[in-house]
């Protein structure tokens, strides 16, 4: 096969990369949630709207049997939030929002089910993002409180306190955050407060300085970010003047975007999480004008090529001699 026939081949295969599946839906339809993963393995979804309230749901997601179970509710109804694992193992619900912009931080603890309240953010605010960096402390970044914020707060789990840190260069609220093997938190997409960006920023935490990225191919806002078992960031979903099911693969060893296989149906003001499986999912959120309690699962490890693509390749094959 030539080189120009290969290299095309490639690029199908490539684009094809990543099945997703539907997995069991959560009881609870919402929107604006947050979602994460403590020590035992699950993931849990916890607040988000219905669609007329803001609440307080926390609704347990095990892979190994394709269920969900309700638990204890937290203490604040509330939506636009975000929630990380730091270095203790339990799961933290930061800011939000409810009739005004919370600064409230709240700790679930999976072996008891019980939530407890601990230091507020210094910066109350709505549509941040959080992430678990390296030295296992979490990130709070961006969000919104009446400004575009570029805030970035860190929480010590172990003296239950707040320390601000480098602000990000890009203001931004609806943004997205994750952690790749190289340990730095990538703060992706999101709205500067006059348009949806592209915009991919990573932060140190050994040097508290933050270095602008290759952006992502598609500009958006809501969307969601995850690292699974091939130790990528994937930013899927999102809005950008609709509601998109775009799926972009960012590997920090080489600063480049791909685009992977899109999501069953386009959705934004969704979460996403990866349990030890390894796989992504992509929970809640908004398709259309309906609310979702939908849950897929992306593989990045398998291929679909489909009837179109198998052509494609049949005359590269024919081409290459």
């Amino acid at each position: 096969m030539n080189t120009i026939a290969f290299a095309h081949l490639q690029k199908i295969i490539t684009a094809s990369s990543g099945i997703w599946n539907a997995k069991a839906s959560m009881p609870t339809a919402r929107l604006d949630l947050a979602a994460a993963v403590p020590s035992d393995g699950k993931i849990y979804a916890v607040g988000g709207h219905n669609g007329a309230n803001y609440v307080a749901t926390c609704e347990q997601y095990d892979p190994t049997t394709n269920t969900w179970t309700a638990k204890a509710n937290m203490p604040t109804a509330r939506g636009y939030l975000a929630a990380a694992v730091p270095s203790d193992g339990k799961l933290y619900a930061v800011g939000g929002y409810n009739s005004s912009d919370l600064a409230t931080c709240e700790q679930y603890d999976p072996t008891t089910n019980t939530w407890t309240a601990k230091a507020n953010m210094p910066t109350a605010r709505s549509a941040l993002a959080a992430a678990v960096p390296s030295d296992g402390k979490l990130y709070a970044v961006g969000g919104y409180n009446g400004s575009d914020l570029a805030t970035c707060e860190q929480y010590d789990p172990t003296t239950n306190t707040w320390t601000a840190k480098a602000n990000m260069p890009t203001a931004r609220w609806g943004l997205a955050a994750a952690v790749p093997p190289d340990g730095k938190i990538y703060a992706v997409g999101g709205h500067n407060g006059a348009n949806y960006v592209a915009t991919c920023e990573q932060y140190d935490p050994t040097t508290n300085t933050w270095t602008a990225k290759a952006n992502m191919p598609t500009a958006r806002g809501y969307l969601a970010a995850a690292v699974p078992s091939d130790g990528k960031l994937y930013a899927v979903g999102g809005h950008n003047s609709s509601y998109l099911a775009t799926c972009e693969q960012y590997d920090p060893t080489t600063n480049t975007w791909t685009s992977k296989t899109s999501m069953p149906a386009a959705r934004y003001r969704h979460a996403g999480a990866v349990p030890p499986d390894g796989k992504i999912y992509a929970v809640g959120g908004q398709e259309g004008s309906i609310i979702s309690a939908a849950c897929v699962q992306y593989d990045p490890e398998l291929t679909v090529i489909t009837a179109e693509q198998i052509k494609q390749i049949k005359a590269l094959l024919i081409l290459g001699g």
